[in-house]
């Protein structure tokens, strides 16, 4: 049987959360080689973790193109990987592909929506994992694998991996965060091993020399990917802000605490099995493509909160730090909170409106729900919405008309609409302003107006 190819060049982590799509393309197609296109110095750390894949790098390109595929799936939006993406042999191509022209189109709906986040992320509920898939892989073969459950429990573990650093300066704590929560386990007798890259040494000896704890208990900069996945075991907890050991840990079935802070999202790329939890500063910002701010949320992070959250086992909140615990909807990646905010009913709106619209599940009556109880947060977000999307369908008779659009256009609209008006103007420039892509357009915008409506 012809292989599949997956096209993934970009980060280790990137890599890692194809891990989910690699399992699922295995029970959906079983007959087909599973192959990964990545850069060379990726794939061979992370090889080990995907049992019976090939993976190709440059150094095999001519290979790759000779070989003739079942499909290929480019999950990477960089113009090298949307140029592969149009020289491999496949029956079918889904994600960005350059056409012979050297445009560059979306290929798979899911990809599409997707690319419609990149500066638009605030109320997308879609985990990347779901999205690397949903386009190949039937939304029962998701729902029905098998994972192991974790309990949402924080009941002090003994052995704990506290991971220091991440690819950004804004997307990690302080040395004073790290000192405050040392502090805190050292006094319940409990051990924080320390694990990290070359560049987390001077932190990590700063503390080891603290502390007065024993050298055995600075890991970092001693691992490689695969010695570090081996290590995950030795640990009851998992603490990191860094999502590439995340992943790893969590793929592991090792219970992981994200700390999360800067321009990420844990809606986007938080750990993926249930029963683990995501720890936030909330600011009214959050969540974010780009910092306007100064890194608002991450300055003064506190661990004490974290604290608060290991004496009262998972169960403490306030008003300024955020606990949300992984969970499914629909069979699907979902943050769940204790507390549920206006924005929190909103993303759970787009998160059932776009699986509806793009034939996912038919949820109307649970988006009547959902619309119901945002009128009784803010009546103004329903008026406004309307007054949006009847905007919007005045405006497509016009732009198909002439067949363009300043691609700015999305960002005319209020933030509640842009998660529609983001993938609108791709959608419609991918399609090149068919007349089919209009009256797509034109449907799913009559069903949002006669949603709203209904309230």
């Amino acid at each position: 049987m012809k292989p599949i190819l997956i096209i993934q060049l970009q980060r280790m982590g990137d890599m890692i959360l194809t891990y989910p799509l690699f399992l699922w393309l295995q029970k959906a197609y079983p007959n087909h080689p599973i192959c990964f296109f990545g850069e060379e110095h990726i794939c061979k750390q992370v090889k080990d973790f995907f049992p019976g894949a090939i993976f190709f790098s440059w150094t095999t390109l001519a290979k790759v193109l000779h070989t003739d595929f079942f499909f290929s799936l480019n999950l990477s939006h960089r113009k090298e990987a949307a140029r592969l993406n149009y020289l491999v042999r496949a029956e079918q191509k889904y994600g960005y592909v350059e056409n012979r022209d050297g445009h560059l189109y979306i290929k798979g709906k899911w990809q599409l929506y997707r690319a419609s986040l990149v500066q638009n992320n605030t109320f997308n509920a879609f985990h990347w994992a779901d999205l690397n898939a949903l386009d190949v892989i039937s939304l029962d073969t998701i729902k029905n694998h098998k994972w192991s459950f974790l309990t949402n429990s924080l009941s002090f573990p003994l052995k704990l991996g506290l991971f220091l650093g991440a690819s950004e300066e804004s997307k990690y704590p302080n040395s004073i965060f790290w000192e405050e929560l040392i502090t805190f386990f050292l006094n319940k007798n409990r051990k924080p091993f320390l694990l990290g890259g070359l560049k987390e040494k001077k932190l990590a000896n700063s503390l080891i020399e603290k502390f007065g704890l024993p050298k055995s208990m600075d890991f970092t900069g001693k691992f490689n990917l695969v010695e570090f996945a081996k290590s995950i075991s030795f640990f009851d907890l998992f603490i990191t802000p860094d999502t590439g050991p995340m992943h790893i840990a969590t793929f592991m079935g090792k219970q992981v605490l994200n700390i999360s802070m800067g321009n990420v999202s844990p809606w986007d790329t938080g750990p993926y099995l249930p029963g683990n939890m995501v720890i936030r500063r909330y600011t009214d910002c959050f969540p974010c493509w780009e910092c306007n701010f100064n890194y608002e949320c991450k300055n003064n992070f506190s661990a004490r909160f974290v604290c608060k959250l290991f004496e009262n086992e998972g169960n403490f909140e306030d008003k300024e730090y955020r606990l949300y615990f992984v969970s499914r909807k629909n069979g699907l990646f979902y943050l769940k909170s204790k507390f549920m905010y206006k924005n929190d009913i909103v993303r759970e709106f787009w998160f059932l409106v776009f699986g509806t619209l793009l034939g996912l599940w038919n949820e109307e009556y649970q988006i009547n729900k959902i619309l119901r109880r945002i009128s009784i947060y803010d009546e103004d977000i329903i008026n406004l919405l309307l007054a949006q999307a009847r905007y919007c369908l005045n405006e497509i008779k016009v732009i198909f008309k002439n067949k363009e659009i300043n691609t700015n256009f999305w960002k005319k609209f209020d933030i509640y609409f842009r998660p529609l008006s983001s993938y609108f103007i791709l959608e419609w420039q991918n399609n090149n302003f068919s007349m089919s892509c209009l009256k797509r357009s034109i449907y799913f915008l009559e069903r949002f107006i006669a949603w709203l409506k209904s309230v």
